[in-house]
């Protein structure tokens, strides 16, 4: 595979990251989330995921020709690009939250970036955004660009830190053991406010003491929603994802009832999605498909730690499009096979937005 074609299909001079930095980190990945799109369409048409996994071939798929692909091939591509450039790193299996219950096991995959720990100082570094608390302790760094609800930017592993997002979006990451089983019937929401929901903000900036599984939550109109879960002591390998892969493109998965296309816009790293089938909603019909963009919106009703000068918002509440939470969004959908929405479906009273999965 050529990394530097890779690159420049990203829109990247290889020159920018030639040091295996958290700066080269964050320009890579940002541009691999506006670029190469998360993208169901395949298995839905009857294409499955080729558990050879050949990188060219994903390249091919993927960035050549910008089809985009599944969570799995996402990551074990831009694994391969950031072991080539010298990145530390570990592939991660895990599962995502579906409203009732867990995904099967290495259903999702993630990256684990690990930096040594930066020289003590008494001045700002350019990684000041890890927080005081993380001195003399290495930096640990999740990259996510293959889940459909992607963040903008990779997420620093500091277990209740919450992090802003370009777009608007505020998620955060929790050291849960417990989450190895269901939570309570709410849909894996747990309101902002609640203390038992997350420890003190930056308290674990690493994985170095923990065992079990760590989890994703987005902020959703005022309270965290679970997203999937990864297992940061069990490193994965290729092989480890076939029978998962076979899962994700079997009758049993979502995706062949639906499908799902996300990616981060070009211009403000606006979180886009176009769902159909159950990633739409019930609420939205079946020969029609759900836009959403999620953006930027006012602070004043968040967490103030989640107030920056990034902007921090709700996913679902300030929206381009159609069919969005909570009859938010004044747009319609567009109808399933792409023809345009023309006066179709129009602002749903129920449903997540896109649904989240990988």
């Amino acid at each position: 595979m050529d990394i530097a074609a890779y690159l420049r299909a990203i829109g990247l001079d290889h020159a920018l990251v030639k040091q295996a930095d958290v700066n080269a980190l964050r320009l890579i990945y940002s541009r691999h989330v506006r670029v190469v799109p998360f993208n169901s369409l395949p298995i839905y048409y009857g294409t499955p995921i080729d558990t050879a996994f050949d990188l060219i071939g994903l390249a091919d798929k993927l960035v050549t020709k910008r089809v985009g692909g599944v969570c799995i091939e996402h990551t074990l591509l831009f694994n391969h690009v950031l072991e080539q450039l010298g990145f530390n790193t570990v592939v991660l299996g895990g599962e995502v939250w579906n409203g009732v219950g867990w995904t099967p096991s290495n259903s999702h995959a993630s990256i684990l970036v690990t930096f040594p720990a930066p020289p003590t100082t008494n001045n700002c570094s350019e990684n000041s955004d890890s927080g005081s608390n993380n001195v003399g302790r290495q930096q640990q760094y999740l990259c996510d660009m293959g889940y459909s609800m992607r963040s903008c930017e990779p997420l620093l592993v500091a277990d209740g830190e919450l992090q802003a997002q370009q777009d608007g979006r505020c998620f955060r990451l929790r050291a849960a053991p417990e989450a190895a089983a269901p939570p309570p019937a709410d849909s894996g929401r747990t309101s902002s406010s609640d203390s038992s929901a997350a420890a003190e903000p930056g308290a674990a900036a690493d994985l170095a003491g923990s065992s079990g599984p760590w989890v994703l939550e987005l902020l959703v109109e005022g309270s965290w929603r679970l997203q999937h879960r990864f297992h940061p002591q069990q490193p994965r390998t290729a092989a480890d994802f076939r029978e998962p892969a076979g899962w994700v493109c079997s009758s049993a998965s979502p995706f062949t009832r639906g499908w799902l296309v996300g990616c981060c816009r070009a211009q403000d790293a606006a979180c886009m999605t176009l769902a159909a089938g159950p990633f739409a909603g019930s609420h939205v019909p079946a020969d029609k498909a759900k836009y959403v963009v999620r953006r930027r919106r006012d602070q004043r009703d968040l967490p103030r730690d989640c107030q920056s000068s990034s902007g921090c918002g709700d996913s679902d509440k300030d929206t381009d499009g159609g069919c969005a939470k909570g009859g938010s969004s004044n747009g319609d959908c567009i109808s399933a096979s792409g023809s345009g929405g023309g006066g179709g479906y129009r602002g749903g009273s129920s449903g997540d937005g896109a649904s989240s999965s990988c």
